[in-house]
Formats: structure tokens, C-alpha cells, sequence
């Protein structure tokens, strides 16, 4: 959900934008908001993170493996610069004004929690803070912390220290080969990135899958049971890297597009605060938003009329506005 001026980072070749990438983000924003706004229809709305975390893994691992096609390797300084500048002075100005206001309109016990939570949200570990205190995101019957939200930040940022760094290791290795008349570099990286991927991305969900049951408020904020929703879209990001030539029937993209949008609308409709998640439940929304990402980047997919729905101005200007609009 941090990726806002990373919307070229899901591109096809020669386009350059993806409108359609703004408005799927537009859309998760507003399906969290409507969720914690408590309407009745939108109980469901808070897959809208999982949807965003699909999408960061998408466009930040387009990213990447750009960088490691065009130069061989991975800047992890410039990587990490980027998203501090992108992250850090929001997620800032949130922390300040909320630990402000609740020294002035709270208690001092609660102001003094809550500035313990914005310790944990600086460093970018207030998944941890909320899953050590065994919070119950949707406890309606004790004061919740105004930076509970903080907690999929976190996520994806530790999700982000392990990812590029791996893809560093892997360029190496093929650099490696390559230097010892192996060949094929660019195939070769694509191949290990998509095994390691798939490995982490499958050993996350069956983890998501167990830790639900056994520990319902842990697995709820843990990296461990949420990365695999970075990694499908990290995924998708490594098979897209490769331009699509074939042009799949209008029919086909028509009916996967609107079907990656019923699996998001399902989720949000059918689920609840009482929904066993994340586990098999996260699967349903994390699908659906792969789905769109994928036949949007498909030749053809551009217009499909999910698509051109997603890519309206109004749907593209809240998706700019999307990681400013959750954080407060």
C-alpha cells in the first residue's frame, strides 16, 4: 500500500501506466475504510489489505527485476532510500499527530500505551508490538490503538529487508555461472527467482493455514503468515517479466478479469469479523486480486472493461492518494 508513485512499476512493455494497478488499489483502500466504518455490507472490507499486499509485491518486484536486467544487479541502497522516501514522511506525520492528540484528549495511561505503539510502528514492527499483547483486530470491547493500523506496514517492510536480498543472492549466483560460460543469465535468474519464490510463497500459506487455528491473534498480524500474499504477487511479477506475444481470446481476458473481481466482492460479502483469518479465507481475495493484476498485463488486458472501470480518473486519483487515506 506503499507503493503510490509506483503505479509504472507494473507496466507492459511499451505503456508505460497502469491505470488499471491505480484503481485496484483505490478499490482496497475504500473496502478497509467502509470496513472499519462499520458498514454492515463492507464486514468483509478488511481483505482490502490483503488485496495491497498483492499488489506491493507486484510492482515492487517489477521493479527489481528490471534493475537486475538492465544492470546485473540489485542496489539494495537505492532500494531502501526509495522506500524511505516514499514511506517515512507520511507514516511520520501520522505517528506525531496521533501521539499529540492522544497526550491532549486521553488519559495518561492510555496516551503512554499508545506512544509505545508509535515506538514499535517507527521501527517498523508494530506487527509484533500487536501480536506479543495478543490484540483482537476486531475486538469492538476494549479501546483499540489508533496505530493498530501500522501492523501491514510492518509486514511488508520486513517482507522487503528478506526479498531483495535473496533476488541480490540470485543475481549473484547467475553472474557467477555466466562468468564460467554457463549462458543464459536473464532465464536462468527468472528460473531460480520463480523457484525461490514458490518455495517461500507455498511454506507461508501452509503456515498461514496452521497458524490460524492454532493462534488466531498472532498469525492475524505475523510476516510469516501473511508473506505468502507478497510473494503470489511477486510471482506474478517474474512471469509478466517476460513479454507476453500471444494474444489470449477477448472472451477469456473479459471473463478472468470479472472473475478476479467477484473473488475480492465475494470475500467482501461473505466474510466477517468472526471469519477464521488469514488461512484458507485469505485465499479467496489474494486470488482474485493476482487475477486482475495478471490479465491487465497480458496483451489485451488493458481493455477489458474491468480494466477500463479501474482506470476511470476518479478510481486512479483515490489510488494516488490510497497510502495517505489508510494511514489516516
Amino acid at each position: 500500500m506503499s507503493e503510490v508513485s509506483q503505479a509504472t512499476s507494473g507496466t507492459r512493455p511499451g505503456s508505460g501506466f497502469r491505470g488499471d494497478v491505480q484503481g485496484l488499489r483505490a478499490v482496497a483502500v475504500l473496502l478497509v475504510i467502509a470496513a472499519h466504518a462499520r458498514f454492515d455490507a463492507f464486514d468483509g472490507g478488511f481483505v482490502g489489505v490483503d488485496v495491497f499486499f498483492v499488489i506491493s509485491g507486484f510492482l515492487i518486484t517489477g521493479l527489481l527485476v528490471r534493475e537486475v536486467a538492465t544492470t546485473g544487479r540489485v542496489s539494495l541502497l537505492g532500494f531502501y532510500a526509495r522506500r524511505a522516501r516514499r514511506i517515512i514522511p507520511a507514516a511520520t506525520v501520522v505517528l506525531v499527530g496521533t501521539v499529540a492528540a492522544s497526550a491532549i484528549f486521553l488519559p495518561v495511561l492510555r496516551t503512554t500505551e499508545i506512544f509505545t505503539d508509535a515506538l514499535w510502528a517507527s521501527f517498523f514492527a508494530a506487527n509484533v508490538r500487536f501480536a506479543v499483547v495478543e490484540t483482537d483486530y476486531f475486538a469492538t470491547d476494549q479501546p483499540v490503538s489508533p496505530l493498530q493500523h501500522y501492523w501491514s506496514l510492518a509486514v511488508e517492510e520486513q517482507f522487503y529487508v528478506v526479498w531483495p536480498l535473496l533476488l541480490l543472492v540470485l543475481a549473484l549466483v547467475v553472474r557467477r555461472r555466466g562468468a564460467r560460460g554457463g549462458g543464459g543469465a536473464e532465464m536462468s535468474l527468472r528460473s531460480l527467482a520463480l523457484g525461490s519464490l514458490g518455495l517461500l510463497t507455498v511454506a507461508s500459506l501452509a503456515w498461514s493455514i496452521w497458524a490460524t487455528y492454532d493462534s488466531p491473534a498472532t498469525a492475524y498480524f505475523s510476516t510469516f503468515t501473511r508473506g505468502w500474499e507478497l510473494g503470489l504477487g511477486a510471482v506474478l511479477a517474474v512471469l509478466l517479466a517476460t513479454p507476453v506475444r500471444r494474444r489470449l481470446p477477448r472472451w477469456l481476458l473479459e471473463a478472468a478479469a470479472v472473475v478476479g473481481l467477484l473473488a475480492i466482492a465475494g470475500a467482501v460479502l461473505l466474510y466477517s469479523p468472526q471469519t477464521a483469518f488469514p488461512g484458507y479465507a485469505a485465499v479467496l481475495p489474494v486470488l482474485g486480486a493476482a487475477i486482475l493484476l495478471g490479465v491487465g498485463g497480458l496483451p489485451g488486458g488493458e481493455r477489458t472493461g474491468v480494466a477500463r472501470v479501474l482506470s476511470l480518473a476518479p478510481a486512479r486519483i483515490i489510488g494516488d492518494w490510497s497510502f495517505s487515506l489508510y494511514l489516516w
